[in-house]
C-alpha cells in the first residue's frame, strides 16, 4: 500500500532522496531507472526508509549577526521581523482572548508582537493600568512603587510571553512607556519621581523573571527627556 518513489540516476553515486509524505518508515517498493550513455536499465528492489532527523527550527534566543546588521535565530537563520502592535494586550485581554489573538497572528505569519508590560492610558479598563482580571501591576499605584510587583498581574504577562514563545513569536516589550511628549499617555511622571535604585530593582525583577529568550526590551517611547538620567 506504499507509494513508489522513482529515482533517475545520471552517474554512479550514492543516492539520497526524499520520499512522499505518505510513506512511513519501513520497507518500500522502489523503481530505479539508471541511464548510462544511450542505455537505460530499469531495476526494482525493496529498500528501507529511515526517518531523517528533524530540521533544526529553533528560533530563540535571537542574537545579533556578526555584521551587526540584522538578527539571527538560534539555528543561524536570519530573523526578519513581521510584527503586530497589540500595545494594551497585557490589560485588555483575558487568557482565552490572548490565545485566540496569538493563534490568529501565528496563522497569518506574524513572528513579533510589540506591547506595554504596564499600560498607563490606552485601555478600556478602569483604571487603565488594571488588567482584565482586576489585577494592578504593583501593590501601590499612587505613587507607583516599582519595587512591589503584584504576582497575579505579572503571571498574566507571563502567559503572553510563554504563549508567544510556544508559537515562535518574539515579544518586544516596553517596561514603562514614557508617552507622547512625556504626557498622561505614559509613565514619564512616575519614572521621573522614582529613584534610580528603585528603577534598577524593577529592571532586575524583569530580567530575572523573563528568561524565555523571546524578548527584546524597548526603552522610552515617543519621548526623550535629557534632564532625567534615571530614565
Amino acid at each position: 500500500g506504499l507509494a513508489a518513489a522513482d529515482i533517475v540516476v545520471t552517474e554512479y553515486e550514492t543516492i539520497t532522496c526524499a520520499t512522499p509524505a505518505a510513506v512511513a518508515s519501513g520497507p518500500a517498493d522502489v523503481v530505479v531507472t539508471t541511464m548510462y550513455g544511450s542505455a537505460t536499465l530499469v531495476d526494482a528492489f525493496v529498500y528501507e526508509i529511515e526517518d531523517a532527523p528533524p530540521p533544526d527550527d529553533t528560533v530563540f534566543p535571537l542574537s545579533v549577526h556578526s555584521s551587526g546588521r540584522y538578527l539571527v535565530q538560534a539555528n543561524g537563520v536570519p530573523f526578519l521581523i513581521h510584527g503586530d502592535t497589540p500595545w494594551s494586550i497585557a490589560v485588555q485581554l483575558t487568557e482565552s482572548q490572548i490565545d485566540d489573538y496569538l493563534d490568529d497572528r501565528e496563522y497569518k505569519g506574524f513572528n513579533t508582537i510589540l506591547f506595554n508590560a504596564i499600560e498607563a492610558y490606552f485601555s478600556s479598563q478602569t483604571p487603565a493600568y488594571r488588567n482584565a482580571n482586576g489585577d494592578d501591576p504593583f501593590g501601590t499605584m499612587s505613587p507607583v512603587d516599582f519595587t512591589d510587583p503584584d504576582e497575579d498581574y505579572w503571571s498574566h504577562v507571563d502567559y503572553i510571553v510563554d504563549g508567544a514563545n510556544k508559537r515562535g513569536i518574539l515579544c518586544i516589550i516596553n517596561p514603562a512607556y514614557l508617552g507622547y511628549n512625556g504626557g498622561q499617555e505614559g509613565w514619564h511622571s512616575a519614572v521621573s519621581n522614582t529613584s534610580d535604585a528603585d528603577l534598577e530593582d524593577y529592571g532586575e525583577f524583569l530580567a530575572q523573571r523573563y528568561t524565555q529568550g523571546n524578548i527584546i526590551w524597548c526603552m522610552g517611547g515617543d519621548y526623550r527627556s535629557e534632564e532625567h538620567t534615571s530614565e
